[in-house]
């Protein structure tokens, strides 16, 4: 899909002094602000951006200061994975 957006020109010299294409700065914030509101997640961030790895998808999110969620639930299968791994 394709959106365009109008700005006015004195808003994008502002942020074109930023030395990165204006659609692509616009992009990005998007896919920040879709995440940390739970929208998204990592993968749909990775799809949206281009990113060919899980981990340049986080490096990318950490440098934004957003960072997957991680809940009990996360924890608690964390957990189950280790004593299976430590049992073994």
């Amino acid at each position: 899909m394709t959106v365009t957006l109008e700005i006015p020109e004195s808003v994008a010299a502002v942020l074109q002094g930023e030395g990165r294409e204006l659609s692509r700065q616009a992009l990005e914030s998007w896919a920040v602000e879709a995440f940390r509101s739970g929208q998204i997640g990592s993968p749909q961030v990775m799809e949206m951006l281009g990113f060919q790895s899980r981990i340049e998808t986080e490096a990318f999110l950490g440098k934004h200061k957003v960072w997957p969620r991680y809940g009990v639930k996360e924890l608690e299968e964390d957990l189950a994975t280790l004593k299976k791994l430590s049992a073994s």
